[in-house]
């Protein structure tokens, strides 16, 4: 068996049961996704709790060196936005400078997508407490993209949103329907959500793109790491390009670099 020629480094929330089973159904023949977990303090869904997976960066790029990642991501929504409304890239920066490869945040990966797919009003489903969710309706408020209509399934903590299943987001998010078919997309956020199997789906229920934290970072993801084709079973984001990629990107070429840490 030939060997994916992309190898990108996730960093992830020690408690994300998700993005290991999404991520590799999306890298297909070209990508490989290799993980790497980040401690937080405590399991509350709180700006405090979830800005402690910061402290972890350096030592998850250590762990993923010999992996020899050509691209890199941060993947977790709450964990980014919350840093503040333009240091979503903050992470993200930090590893492009202990590495000197191309990478991004999930936060960043959701205004990526909003570009790409020209949105300026986002439906969006959340499992987070009220006041989390409005904290990311604000984010994306400063960044032009109206998503004042949220909805949230109001979980208290991790452990409850590990309890979600596919069933429970479709179900919610038909429940507003209307409101979601009036929006340019639909997004569904938190990369610990299941939702993958979904996104055709709801595509053709709803006639609207459909993106989540999960779809947007891999993508997002494959696109620094030179995968430019089209990135099957998630929709219409999987047809785009990433509009701002040099942004995200070092100066090194991957075409010619191994991704080996300086």
């Amino acid at each position: 068996m030939i060997r994916p020629v992309a190898r990108i480094g996730v960093l992830l929330p020690e408690g994300n049961i998700t993005c290991e089973v999404e991520f590799p159904r999306l890298g297909q023949s070209e990508a490989s996704f290799h993980f790497q977990r980040l401690h937080r303090d405590g399991a509350a869904l709180s700006a405090e709790s979830l800005l402690t997976l910061h402290r972890g960066v350096d030592a998850a790029l250590a762990a993923l060196r010999d992996t020899s990642p050509r691209a890199y991501v941060f993947a977790c929504t709450s964990g980014t936005f919350l840093a503040g409304h333009d240091r979503h890239d903050d992470a993200a920066a930090r590893i492009r400078a202990a590495t000197g490869c191309p990478a991004i945040t999930t936060a960043s990966a959701l205004l990526q997508a909003c570009s790409a797919l020209t949105v300026r009003r986002l439906h969006m489903l959340a499992p987070y407490p009220d006041a989390i969710t409005r904290q990311e309706a604000e984010f994306l408020a400063f960044h032009g993209v109206d998503a004042s209509h949220y909805d949230t399934l109001e979980c208290r903590d991790g452990n409850a949103i590990r309890g979600l299943d596919e069933s429970t987001v479709y179900q919610r998010l038909m429940a507003r329907a209307d409101d979601a078919r009036r929006a340019d997309a639909v997004f569904l956020s938190c990369t610990n959500m299941p939702t993958l199997g979904l996104i055709e789906a709801l595509e053709a229920d709803l006639g609207v793109p459909v993106f989540s934290s999960n779809t947007a970072t891999a993508w997002a993801g494959l696109r620094l790491a030179g995968v430019a084709g089209d990135t099957p079973a998630i929709g219409v984001l999987g047809r785009q390009a990433l509009p701002e990629r040099a942004h995200f990107s070092t100066t090194f070429d991957t075409r010619n670099h191994d991704g080996r840490h300086p």
